[in-house]
Parts: C-alpha cells; sequence; structure tokens
C-alpha cells in the first residue's frame, strides 16, 4: 500500500511538472505580455526572463526581469530586441555590482581601490562620483557592448545612483577596498555608432 502511494505521489510530480512545463513554454503572446521576439533564448542551467521594454517618446527602454546569469541575459535580451530605434538610454533598474554581472567586478573594484574618494566606510550619497568614474572607465562586459553594437549602438555613459555598500571586501579579486559597491540603480547612455 505504502509503496503504490509513493509511486502516485511520483507520477502526480512529474504531471505537473509537464503542466507547469506546457504552460510556460507553449500558449503564444497575450495582451501585454512581450512577443517571443523581445524574449531572451533561454538555456537550460540558466533562469532569466529579462524583457526589453522599447522607447518611449523620452528615449528610455527599460529592462524588466531578473537573470540568474545577469551579462549572459542581458547579452542574450540585446540581440533578440525588436527595436532599439531611438534609444537614448537603457534603463537596467536595481543592479548588482558582483562577479558574474555587467560589469568586470574585479576591475571595477580595482579601480575603487585606487580612486582616493573611495575610502573605508562611504555613504551612498558619496558613492555615486566614484563609482560613476569606476563604471565609465571599465564599461559593459563585451558580450553586452556586442549586442548593443548590433544595433548599431554603444555606451556613452553609464550613471549610477542609489548605491548600496557592502562593509567587506569581495573575495576572489586581487584589488578590492575594504568597502564595496553591492548594487545600484543603472543607467546605460546609448548613441549611434557612426556609419
Amino acid at each position: 500500500m505504502q509503496e503504490h502511494l509513493v509511486l502516485e505521489a511520483v507520477m502526480l510530480r512529474r504531471l505537473l511538472s509537464g503542466v507547469i512545463a506546457l504552460a510556460l513554454l507553449g500558449g503564444g503572446c497575450s495582451a501585454g505580455q512581450p512577443s517571443a521576439a523581445t524574449q531572451p533564448e533561454q538555456s537550460a542551467d540558466v533562469a532569466c526572463d529579462y524583457v526589453i521594454e522599447p522607447p518611449g517618446a523620452d528615449g528610455v527602454a527599460m529592462l524588466r526581469g531578473t537573470c540568474d546569469a545577469p551579462a549572459e541575459g542581458l547579452a542574450r535580451t540585446l540581440r533578440g530586441a525588436e527595436s532599439l530605434a531611438g534609444a537614448r538610454q537603457l534603463a537596467l533598474g536595481r543592479t548588482a555590482l558582483a562577479a558574474g554581472g555587467i560589469f568586470d567586478h574585479c576591475a571595477l573594484l580595482a579601480r575603487l581601490a585606487r580612486d582616493p574618494r573611495w575610502k573605508d566606510g562611504i555613504d551612498s550619497a558619496g558613492a555615486a562620483g566614484p563609482l560613476n568614474d569606476a563604471l565609465n572607465a571599465a564599461g559593459p562586459v563585451a558580450p553586452v557592448e556586442a549586442a548593443l553594437a548590433a544595433h548599431g549602438l554603444r555606451v556613452a555613459n553609464i550613471q549610477a545612483e542609489m548605491v548600496l555598500i557592502a562593509g567587506s571586501p569581495a573575495a576572489g579579486c586581487p584589488a578590492s577596498p575594504r568597502t564595496v559597491p553591492s548594487e545600484a540603480q543603472i543607467w546605460l547612455m546609448l548613441e549611434r555608432e557612426a556609419p
């Protein structure tokens, strides 16, 4: 009897998994959801639901969603974006400034470690200036830059606001200040590449 109940539970779990997978993969688009062309490719090991909302009259395109591998997910989403024509800014929203992110984590921290304005105990208000300079010097990782270039765009400037600070140096980076930025509200200012 107990073996029968265990077998039924396993079969029910498999059935539910199949139904959920069909619901996620099938069904097409409904009103208010992005078309398949704007959704990123999915790989089996990366959970990513990034979508880029096309720019409005203000020229701001917005990144929505979450991704286990932000740099890879953003690059794939940019490549699959239907149109970034007219985009002057890409609002990334709250962005983690960590390994595997949209920016080279160790290069960013090395720049901050050398910046005399970045001191131990720096607060959020004082962090934006040096962080903006470090982000602009480092730029986004190469796959993100290449995906933008495919649309004829390049990053002209990066702006960070509302910086959150962590109180310990980053492990795995040869140069890291003792206080590091953990996340910030990020905007990529875009411009058309010369033909």
